[in-house]
């Protein structure tokens, strides 16, 4: 509202909505849906926070890069023998090839990188995942190499600073690293739920050597991307069906080898899964292991030989130790999708129902629980099935399947696979969301003129600016009107209109872009943030952006504007400017005519 003077007693307690809060605590799964949790699963649950992390057992490159933290200062005092020793080596490459030995006479002395600014980067590969890792610290490499990882050599000499940093990414999914130095790529992949973990080294900015990147179309899981200064490899690679990217980054200028790695990146069968158990060679003696950790029986998805036979980094860790092997499946082995018995598989569990993906979606280690608890006695399928079933097709109270299909979608769209992995409900949100106003095709065939009504429908809902608040609030009615509140009242300048002609896009955007403004801004921010969490979370509300009158007690009225809210017939009110006017009051889903409201009179609704 415009600025009121008006005295104002502080109110009560207000009307909640109950079931609005319940719909966004739980989701949308019917209770009908799902077998009840029970205590044992709750119990299982909660020793995430009780066990022990076991360093040895951690796999991945996060326990590395907190190692890595640990021991820097031993790294430090090591690096000046490094360097030396990398002084030398090249020393002895510049001799034995007349070639590079005229090359570098050639260079000018400002275009050089000296040894001492440089530094090693270690390439290694997982032989679990298919995944191959880049660092430059010598810890984290020593570290991955003592729970399975295979050292293949020095990939190529990095800068130790530059105006070019190469960011690093995690994917909390699949268990996968990315690489790059476009930071509107760290953006995508960030908003995609990718961890952005720093820069992990730098490019050299005279261009030196080249570091080639290629992609795996067929890789669903870990290792899709490439990353070589070897020509060799990269034209290996295209030839079995990667794709080649372009130059990425580029090692330094001085240092201008090529190491031969162990081993050469190769395509991943279509339809591989996320962590790709590999027998030994050589299976060990059967050993009696136990299945009950902390009081809860596992036997339905844990077998102690399956486990240590499958894993490499577990065998090594865990082989005499069958209490430290369970101790890890549970803490890590169900989040990273390992299998530990040959008649229950993760993934194919994941993808044949439905009803679980809906309830639990991509938190891995609840599926391994619900068939302990219920899908083994309920006879439910766990083994076998390699294809999504009966993928979901609506979003948002609205249903695409007319011109969406989940295979075609991720199948012809390999960013969406790569960012989404195989979370069909993830996918869907994309194609409504993103995919559609893009005019990506997600079915083979499909009628043009519904596709356009629908495209048209989900466009009045293009909220770039709330979408992005709420990736950084979480995804939450509560915190969204919280947010609204939180803004400077701006209202008495020529740029801040008093009327809602302008239209609720243009306040709401002005209040997410400078965090300030008026009632009409407040309401609009929250009314955009609302509906982006109606269509995601299929709640079924109705938000509408009011503008009227607020009556002052000195018998004047004012311009004000709110957001309305209304279910199963009933209608709540959201006022962030009262809140934001009257700090400590709750405007936060009340009923017209209230003891604790402003007294308001709807005009008309927002366009």
């Amino acid at each position: 509202m415009i600025h009121h003077n008006m005295a104002g007693r502080r109110v009560g307690a207000a009307v909640t909505a109950a079931v609005l809060s319940m719909a966004l605590v739980t989701g949308t799964v019917s209770a009908d849906t799902l077998s009840t949790q029970t205590a044992a699963e709750q119990s299982a649950e909660s020793e995430d926070a009780a066990l022990v992390t076991s360093p040895s057992a951690e796999s991945g490159a996060e326990k590395a890069e907190e190692s890595s933290s640990d021991t820097a200062a031993a790294e430090e005092e090591t690096a000046a023998a490094e360097e030396n020793s990398t002084a030398e080596t090249e020393s002895a490459v510049s001799e034995a090839s007349a070639d590079s030995t005229a090359a570098a006479e050639s260079q000018e002395d400002s275009t050089l990188v000296k040894a001492a600014e440089t530094q090693d980067m270690y390439r290694l590969y997982n032989p679990n995942s298919g995944e191959h890792f880049y660092t430059a610290d010598a810890n984290e490499r020593d570290h991955l190499k003592s729970v399975g990882w295979k050292y293949e050599s020095v990939a190529w000499r990095a800068p130790k600073t530059s105006e070019t940093p190469v960011y690093r990414l995690y994917n909390p999914n699949a268990g996968d690293h990315h690489y790059t130095t476009n930071r509107s790529e760290c953006d995508m992949l960030t908003k995609a739920g990718w961890k952005l973990e720093g820069i992990a080294f730098y490019s050299d900015d005279a261009k030196g050597v080249a570091i080639y990147r290629l992609y795996n179309p067929n890789c669903t899981g870990a290792g899709a991307h490439h990353y070589t200064a070897s020509a060799n490899e990269r034209d290996n690679l295209v030839k079995v069906g990667w794709k080649y990217e372009g130059v990425c980054w580029y090692g330094a200028v001085s240092d201008n080898v090529t190491p031969t790695p162990t081993g050469e990146a190769t395509p991943t069968p279509t339809g591989s899964v996320t962590v790709t158990p590999t027998p030994s060679a050589t299976p060990i003696p059967t050993v009696k292991g136990t299945t009950v950790y902390n009081g809860v029986d596992y036997s339905a998805v844990y077998d102690f030989n399956y486990y240590v036979n499958h894993y490499a980094d577990i065998r090594n860790a865990y082989l005499n130790n069958p209490n430290g092997a369970i101790q890890h499946f549970v803490d890590y082995g169900m989040k990273e999708q390992r299998r530990a018995i040959a008649t229950f598989d993760e993934k194919s569990y994941r993808y044949e129902y439905r009803d679980l993906r809906a309830a639990y979606r991509r938190d891995f280690k609840k599926y391994y629980l619900h068939y302990m608890q219920y899908g083994k006695k309920e006879g439910r399928v766990a083994t076998g099935v390699t294809t999504m079933q009966n993928a979901v097709t609506t979003f948002g109270n609205r249903d695409f399947s007319a011109i969406y299909d989940y295979q075609y979608y991720v199948d012809h769209n390999p960013d969406v696979l790569a960012a989404f992995g195989d979370d069909d409900y993830a996918a869907i949100e994309h194609f409504a969301c993103h995919g559609l106003k893009e005019g990506r095709i997600a079915k083979a065939s499909y009628d043009q003129n519904t596709y356009n009504s629908l495209r048209t429908a989900v466009s009045k809902y293009n909220f770039p600016k709330a979408d992005a608040v709420l990736n950084q609030i979480g995804w939450d009615l509560r915190a969204a009107f919280n947010w609204s509140v939180g803004m400077t009242y701006y209202g008495h300048t020529a740029d801040m209109p008093s009327t809602p002609n302008n239209g609720y896009q243009w306040f709401a955007d002005y209040g997410f872009t400078h965090h300030k403004g008026n009632c009409y801004c407040m309401a609009g921010t929250f009314y955009e943030m609302a509906e982006l969490i109606n269509q995601r979370y299929n709640l079924g509300y109705t938000f509408r952006q009011v503008y009227g009158h607020v009556n002052n007690r000195n018998g004047t009225k004012a311009p004000h504007s709110w957001v309305e809210v209304t279910y199963n017939g009933a209608t709540y009110v959201c006022d962030p400017n009262m809140v934001n006017e009257w700090p400590g009051t709750n405007g936060y889903m009340n009923t017209y005519g209230g003891s604790n409201m402003w007294s308001i009179t709807r005009e008309g609704y927002m366009n």
